[in-house]
């Protein structure tokens, strides 16, 4: 079960059939969005931590920006700011004026760049180009 941070869960609980089920913390989630595995150690493994933790991945999110609300454009090759995302996951969509914009680092063809490492969290993107205030943009995580 995944919970907000100071969400009240009971050390243990029944369930309808009785089975006792127990609270237990094994990771937590840095302000940046990397997974921190809390578990102990494997017997002889040399990881302070339990090691890498599957399945765990950000949570969906949502922005819109509506055209003629930005103060100013997005320059181009700075950060903006996204939904929390893995980067290369190809769980981020990004939507300039209703149309598709792709990922990648050939301005020629692509239209932003993800910003980070692929396979870490991360919550901002770089625009190839100068993004004019009169333009919709759409990101949403999957």
């Amino acid at each position: 079960m995944v919970v907000e941070p100071d969400t009240e869960v009971p050390f243990s609980a029944a369930d309808e059939t009785g089975l006792m089920h127990y609270r237990a913390r094994i990771a937590s989630i840095n302000a940046q969005g990397e997974v921190i595995d809390l578990r102990p150690p494997a017997f002889g493994d040399p990881v302070k931590n339990g090691g890498t933790l599957t399945g765990l991945t950000a949570p969906s999110g949502e922005l819109v920006s509506h055209a003629g609300t930005r103060t100013a454009a997005i320059p181009a090759n700075t950060d903006w700011a996204v939904p929390r995302y893995e980067v290369g996951s190809k769980k981020l969509q990004v939507f300039l004026a209703g149309v598709p914009c792709f990922p990648g680092d050939d301005p020629a063809k692509d239209q932003f760049r993800e910003v980070g490492q692929p396979g870490s969290m991360s919550t901002a993107i770089q625009w190839h180009d100068e993004i004019p205030t009169d333009y919709d943009i759409h990101v949403r995580v999957k």
